[in-house]
C-alpha cells in the first residue's frame, strides 16, 4: 500500500494516505474494474480468416488455470489444502476475443464448468481438454445446436449399433486393422456411454512408439505407487490418441483434427504469461476487495499488454523483413522491464509511441518465435495490429 501512495504522489501528484487508499477497495471498486475488464474482453474483435474452420460462427477455446492465495482468503477461496482460486477462460480464435472469463475458488472443477454454455453462439465449435470431459457437457453443447472436439478419455465405453442393439466396440480389433493396413488414421461413428448413448464421431490415430513405450513406463509407476494391477484394456488404448466430436467429416476432416486440437496451447500461453510474468501466485495477505481489484487489474494488464504487442507487431516485423511471429512471453517480459515507457505512451505524451517502437526494434530478434514442430501460427498475437496501429 506505501508503494501505491509513493507513486500516486511522484507520478500524479496525487497526496493520500495509506488507511484512505485502502477504504477505497470496496465490492463497488470490484465491480468497477471487473466491467472494464468485461468491456475490453470484447473489444478490438476482428474476423480471422481460417479456411478449416469457415463453417463455424465462433471458434471457441476453452482452459483454466489454477493456483494459490494467502490462507486469509480460505472462507472465500478455499482451495486444496489452503486457499487458491480457479480462472476460467474462454478464446474465441476466429473473432479474435476472449469471450468468457470467471473466478472461482480452487476446488471448482473444469466438469462443473462443462455445464456452463451462456457465452456459446449456436454453430460455433467448443475445443476443450480431457478435464472438462462430461457427457452432460457434451449433450448441453449440442442442444445448443453448436459442436464440440474433444479428446476421448481412455477406456470410455464405445458402443455401435447393430442390427438395432448396441454392443461394445472392439478396440483390440481396430487395433488389428490399422497395424494390417498401415492405416495413420481411421474415423467410426459410435455412441458413447451405455446409459447416454451420445452419437459422436470417433477420430483414431496411431501414436509413435516411443510415446506408447512413456505411456507404459507412466502407467507402471502410478500401479506401483497404488497397488493396481496392470489391464489388458489399457495397454490397447496405449496405441491411440482418440478424439471425439459431433461435427461431420465436412466440416472437420480427420486428418486435421490434431492439427486444430493444436490451437488449445494459445490459451494456455496466456496462463503462462499470468504466471511466469506477472507473478500470478505471489499475492500477499490483504483484504478481498483489494486482492479481487488487484485480480482483475492483473489480468486487464495482460489484455492491454496484448493489444500493445499487437499494434508494434507489424511496424518491427516491416522493419525486420521477416514472417516470424513475435513471442508474447518475450514481448511481456521486454514491456515490464519498459513499464514507464508504456505508462507515458498510454498517456499520450510527444514521441513515446515512435520511441518505444525504436527501443523494440533492437530487441526485435530476441522477441522472436522459435519455430516449434508442428505447432500453428500465433494468428492470435498479430490480429488486429495493422488497425490499431493506424488508429
Amino acid at each position: 500500500m506505501n508503494d501505491h501512495v509513493v507513486q500516486l504522489t511522484s507520478e500524479d501528484n496525487t497526496i493520500i494516505r495509506k488507511q484512505s487508499l485502502d477504504e477505497r477497495f470496496t465490492k463497488s471498486s470490484v465491480e468497477f474494474v471487473k466491467q472494464v475488464l468485461i468491456d475490453q474482453l470484447h473489444s478490438n474483435s476482428k474476423l480471422q480468416k481460417l479456411p478449416f474452420l469457415d463453417s463455424f460462427n465462433h471458434v471457441y477455446i476453452q482452459d483454466s488455470t489454477k493456483f494459490k492465495l494467502p490462507h486469509s482468503f480460505k472462507d472465500i477461496y478455499p482451495g486444496y489444502h489452503q486457499s487458491g482460486a480457479s480462472i476460467q477462460l474462454v478464446l474465441d480464435i476466429k473473432h479474435n476475443k476472449f469471450s468468457h472469463l470467471s473466478i472461482h475458488p480452487q476446488t471448482y472443477n473444469d466438469v462443473r464448468e462443462a455445464n456452463n454454455i451462456k457465452w456459446i453462439s449456436p454453430g460455433s465449435l467448443v475445443i476443450r481438454d480431457l478435464g472438462y470431459f462430461s457427457l452432460d457437457g457434451f449433450k448441453a453443447v449440442e442442444d445448443s445446436k453448436s459442436f464440440f472436439l474433444s479428446r476421448l478419455q481412455p477406456r470410455s465405453a464405445l458402443f455401435e449399433c447393430k442390427d438395432e442393439s448396441y454392443i461394445r466396440f472392439d478396440m483390440d480389433k481396430l487395433l488389428r486393422r490399422m497395424k494390417k493396413y498401415k492405416l495413420q488414421y481411421i474415423e467410426e461413428y459410435l455412441y458413447l456411454s451405455h446409459e447416454y448413448k451420445l452419437p459422436v464421431r470417433v477420430c483414431f490415430s496411431l501414436v509413435p512408439k516411443s510415446v506408447r513405450e512413456q505411456r507404459l513406463r507412466d502407467r507402471e509407476k502410478t500401479n506401483k505407487g497404488r497397488g493396481w494391477k496392470p489391464s489388458k484394456e489399457y495397454d490397447v488404448w496405449t496405441w491411440f490418441n482418440a478424439y471425439i466430436t459431433n461435427a461431420d467429416s465436412i466440416r472437420i476432416p480427420a486428418s486435421i483434427i490434431p492439427e486444430i486440437y493444436r490451437y488449445r496451447w494459445q490459451i494456455e500461453l496466456v496462463f503462462k504469461t499470468w504466471k511466469s510474468n506477472y507473478h500470478l501466485e505471489k499475492m500477499k495477505s490483504m483484504k478481498t476487495e483489494r486482492m479481487e481489484c488487484y485480480l482483475y487489474s492483473l489480468i486487464l494488464k495482460t489484455l492491454l499488454h496484448r493489444n500493445v504487442m499487437n499494434a508494434c507487431s507489424p511496424v518491427i516485423k516491416d522493419k525486420m523483413n521477416q514472417n516470424s511471429d513475435i513471442s508474447f512471453m518475450k514481448f511481456v517480459k521486454l514491456i515490464i522491464i519498459l513499464d514507464k515507457g508504456v505508462h507515458n505512451m498510454v498517456r499520450q505524451m510527444p514521441h513515446a509511441v515512435d520511441d518505444f517502437i525504436n527501443i523494440l526494434d533492437k530487441q526485435n530478434k530476441s522477441m522472436l518465435m522459435k519455430d516449434v514442430k508442428r505447432k500453428p501460427a500465433n494468428f492470435v498475437s498479430l490480429a488486429s495490429g495493422a488497425q490499431l496501429v493506424n488508429n
